[in-house]
């Protein structure tokens, strides 16, 4: 029984093998097949990725360490698989009784299976070209000159409406009406946020500059204070957008006087408070004013007259 029990499992095995051996021999051809059609797909995703690669690099921008390895993966399997088909084509000729019988069905079996198996790993390939989403970065230097043009741009900016608050602020003094809080407060710390980002624009000239004349590489050090410095700029940017909105609010007022708050148009005063983030709750700051409780220089009420509009948003004071 023991014996009959290896004989049987011997011719099964043998059976099992030569089925799987035949069945690469006959599909030599449909294997080399779907390896040139899977390696035409992965040329059609390859060329799609290189175009985007092209158009970054044509920005400066520097392609990926994961795109280049799969670049160069593509290259190495493609010239591979050309090879598999190439030497497949000779082993369908190689044949007698007009095709029907392969001269070297060894060699057909090996051309075979290398066939199935590298159209597996173009699979893989495919998959993973498909799943690339971000083809390239920006350097550390281009996102810095971006991030310091804008930010000298609002610098510019704020310098314009910086110096129009203070003018229209000294043409009120002059008149002997005094600043309110806000305004002077205002004054004071754009001051020296100004010479915060002057310092920073400072800081980032010399460093494109360096950049441009290419005394400093793009080494990790380089590029981490590069990194760094881009994202000062835009922490500032945005202050400077914060300061800039509140003085155009100013700008457009005139200066305010601390001492007449009664006369200050409402309207205007609860924008001001918006922007400022001094708006509290209760009664809407928008109301319009009720100008029969406001007294004239002479006693008694009366309605205000047309004047411009740093005289309506000021008052008389001592400085």
């Amino acid at each position: 029984m023991d014996i009959a029990k290896t004989v049987w499992d011997t011719g099964c095995t043998c059976w099992e093998r030569g089925s799987k051996y035949l069945t690469y021999i006959r599909s030599l051809g449909d294997n080399l097949a779907a390896l040139q059609r899977k390696k035409d797909e992965l040329s059609g995703v390859s060329e799609d990725v290189i175009r985007r690669v092209e158009k970054a690099e044509g920005e400066q921008w520097i392609r990926t360490s994961e795109v280049d390895g799969w670049l160069q993966k593509v290259q190495l399997l493609t010239q591979e698989a050309d090879l598999i088909l190439q030497k497949g084509e000779q082993e369908m000729k190689n044949s007698c009784f007009c095709g029907l019988c392969p001269k070297n069905c060894l060699s057909r079996y090996k051309q075979s299976k290398l066939a199935e198996a590298k159209k597996v790993e173009l699979d893989g390939a495919l998959v993973q070209g498909r799943g690339i989403q971000v083809v390239a970065y920006e350097p550390a230097d281009l996102i810095l000159t971006r991030c310091i043009e804008a930010l000298r741009s609002k610098m510019s900016e704020l310098e314009s409406v910086f110096e129009d608050v203070k003018r229209l602020v000294k043409e009120a003094e002059d008149r002997n009406l005094t600043r309110t809080a806000e305004v002077g407060s205002w004054l004071e710390r754009v001051g020296h946020l100004m010479e915060e980002v002057g310092k920073i624009l400072e800081k980032g000239g010399q460093e494109m500059e360096k950049s441009r004349l290419q005394l400093a590489d793009h080494s990790p050090d380089n590029s981490q204070l590069w990194y760094e410095l881009s994202k000062l700029s835009e922490e500032k940017k945005a202050t400077l957008d914060e300061e800039l909105c509140k003085g155009r609010i100013f700008a457009a007022a005139g200066t305010i006087s601390s001492v007449a708050n009664a006369l200050l148009n409402p309207v205007l005063k609860g924008l001001i408070d918006v922007v400022l983030g001094q708006k509290e709750g209760g009664q809407s700051p928008l109301k319009l004013p009720d100008w029969s409780a406001i007294s004239s220089p002479g006693g008694g009420s009366s309605q205000p007259q047309e004047s411009s509009g740093r005289e309506a948003l000021t008052t008389e004071g001592t400085r």
